[in-house]
C-alpha cells in the first residue's frame, strides 16, 4: 500500500489516536454496524508486554525491515476501540477485509515510526 493511500486510510487525532474508516463495516452483536475504528496510543505496559512490532534484520550484508504480524495483532487486540471509544470484541476483526487489515497494520506501525 502506497504511503499516500495509507495516510488516507487512517487519520491521527491530536491525542495520537489513529482513526480508520473501514471499507467493509463490521457487524457487531445486536445488529450494530461498526464502520469506524480507533486505535488508542499504546501505553508503557503495552510496549513492555508486546515489544516492538518492527525490526531491522541483517542478512548476508543487507539490512531488511521485518514486521512481526503476531506482535501487531497483539497491539490491535489491546488498542482497538469503536468510534465512541468503547472496547470492540476483537473476534470481530475476522470480518475485516484485506484493505482494512493493511490499514490497521500500518496504523499500529505508525505509533512506532512517530516515536523514532
Amino acid at each position: 500500500m502506497a504511503e499516500s493511500e495509507t495516510k488516507e486510510r487512517f487519520s491521527i487525532e491530536p491525542d495520537g489516536t489513529r482513526v480508520c474508516r473501514l471499507h467493509v463495516p463490521m457487524r457487531a452483536h445486536g445488529g450494530r454496524t461498526i464502520d469506524v475504528v480507533r486505535l488508542r496510543p499504546p501505553k508503557y505496559r503495552d510496549i513492555m508486554s508486546f515489544g516492538d512490532p518492527a525490526a531491522m534484520i541483517v542478512f548476508n550484508g543487507a539490512i531488511l525491515p521485518h514486521e512481526d504480524m503476531g506482535i501487531i495483532e497483539k497491539y490491535l487486540n489491546a488498542l482497538l476501540l469503536d468510534d465512541k471509544g468503547e472496547v470492540i470484541d476483537t473476534g470481530l476483526l475476522a470480518q475485516v477485509d484485506y484493505r482494512d487489515a493493511l490499514a490497521l497494520k500500518d496504523a499500529v506501525l505508525s505509533f512506532f515510526k512517530a516515536a523514532a
